[in-house]
């Protein structure tokens, strides 16, 4: 997948994720960002998005969960909800892939999670070879 339609993917996840869940977040990234480099010395870099949402979401975090695997099944990603009481508070999740267990064959990975009062979204694209996408265009 090229450099734009990965950036593209994350940021239509990202805002059908904000839709289902409401307004109110705070993003901490949306940009493209070094990588370190390949093997080979080849310099990389990669689309990353994290934001947060705090404060009344106005629905249980089950019910918020649900919604947001409803979503992105409808995107193309199979998910579903999970739960993870060894955080604070605790929170269900929404992964893909599958919640800890890293990313997909391409190196692509996205997981929304909300618990009482708080909303996290992350997702990373694969690294791309390269100079910093800003240099590229």
């Amino acid at each position: 997948m090229s450099r734009p339609a990965m950036e593209k993917r994350i940021r239509t996840l990202y805002a059908k994720t904000v839709e289902a869940v409401g307004n109110g977040w705070k993003e901490d990234v949306l940009a493209w960002l070094p990588g370190g480099d390949f093997d080979d010395g080849t310099p990389s870099d990669y689309f990353s998005a994290s934001a947060s949402r705090r404060g009344d979401l106005g629905r249980s975090p089950q019910d918020i969960a649900e919604a947001v695997a409803a979503v992105w099944h409808d995107l193309g990603y199979p998910v579903k909800v999970e739960t993870d009481d060894t955080i604070r508070p605790p929170q269900k999740i929404v992964a893909y892939p599958a919640y800890l267990t890293g990313t997909d064959e391409t190196g692509f990975s996205a997981e929304f999670s909300v618990g009482e009062g708080v909303a996290y979204f992350m997702a990373d694209s694969p690294p791309y070879p390269g100079k910093p996408y800003a240099e590229d265009e």
